[in-house]
């Protein structure tokens, strides 16, 4: 029988115990496991290696978004990514002790707010009859290819075509910015996401007091109504709010904490002052600024203050031996949880 470890989809405010009445991923019911005021979320699953591929690994990660969005419905989340799973509850609650003040400043500042994702896309044809038929510029060329004799031609179709990318561009530009400002009026914050096509000139998550998504919703209407000919608008939510957590919960690799421990040439019984006296003497000898233009050192220098923060947020989630040391061993190592800050 596999060993059963413990899913985490997100972390509440919840004094007391709570069982909820709806599956987790492997089908048992959702629960929580509680430190103080608050709570992880969590289910049961069994400990074991999952395709990638796999469909039964894509079933688990559309239940893991269900779960999230009834949690939503009730409590504020800080929600976790997909497959952070915890040996034991001894572990889910050393995460809530050792990440308390993380955890509680996060819920503060999306108290009560949701993530609404916009996606805005172009209809290229119509800009361009919109270009071409209000551009003055291109007017002028026009006027101007009509006289002109072989040569001009020529030079006048590459200075269309520049005019035409340009005004293209400044007329995108012009939609995006009052996309942007009509629902930053509403949001209360807002973070760009990747544009993965060329006709995507928006991608955008704004954070919402749920008590303005109404209003949000309306202004996304009006703005869709308004450029319903030029732009088509892709609408998603409301969601946990992902891109406004600033803290990554993740599942430590024992190769990559060893590693760390290597490239500072520790032991593997290390105390915190150990670790940080053995990074100020490489980061010292490597420095950029004793060792101006030498790129080679200045990337040591960076590999070596990664691992120092991979070492020192490490052992936040290890209990010390009784010498104060810790001990980055596989079996103090596998499968902790480490929650660290991002941008």
């Amino acid at each position: 029988m596999s060993q059963q470890g413990r899913y985490i989809y997100g972390i509440i405010e919840e004094p007391g115990e709570k069982r909820f009445g709806f599956d987790g991923v492997s089908g048992d019911g959702v629960c929580t496991v509680n430190y103080k005021d608050l709570a992880a979320v969590i289910s049961y699953v069994p400990v074991e290696s999952y395709d990638r591929f796999s469909e039964q690994l894509e079933m688990m990660s559309v239940k893991h978004e269900l779960v999230l969005e009834n949690i939503l419905k009730n409590y504020t989340v800080i929600p976790m990514g997909f497959g952070v799973i915890a040996k034991s509850e001894e572990d889910v609650t050393k995460l809530l002790e050792t990440a308390y003040p993380d955890f509680k400043d996060t819920l503060r500042a999306i108290d009560n707010k949701v993530e609404l994702s916009v996606q805005v896309t172009s209809n290229e044809a119509k800009l361009l009859y919109e270009v071409a038929v209000k551009n003055e510029t291109l007017k002028k060329l026009r006027q101007e290819l009509i006289s002109a004799g072989a040569g001009d031609a020529t030079k006048i179709k590459i200075e269309m075509g520049k005019a035409i990318s340009l005004a293209l561009d400044e007329l995108k530009d012009e939609y995006v910015r009052d996309v942007l400002v009509s629902l930053n009026n509403v949001a209360v914050d807002s973070c760009s996401g990747k544009l993965t096509d060329a006709q995507i000139i928006l991608n955008e998550s704004f954070l919402v007091r749920r008590d303005r998504e109404v209003e949000f919703d309306g202004e996304v209407n009006r703005l869709a109504g308004k450029y319903e000919d030029n732009l088509k608008f892709k609408y998603i939510g409301p969601m946990p709010p992902y891109s406004f957590v600033r803290l990554a919960v993740s599942v430590m690799n024992f190769d990559t904490v060893d590693r760390a421990r290597q490239l500072l040439g520790l032991d593997e019984q290390v105390s915190l002052a150990e670790i940080k006296n053995a990074y100020r003497k490489l980061a010292r000898q490597y420095h950029p600024d004793k060792n101006s233009g030498d790129q080679a050192k200045a990337e040591i220098f960076k590999d070596v203050t990664r691992n120092f923060e991979v070492l020192e947020r490490c052992i936040q989630s290890l209990k010390p031996a009784e010498n104060g040391k810790y001990l980055l061993r596989p079996e103090q190592i596998e499968g902790a949880i480490l929650v660290s800050r991002r941008g």
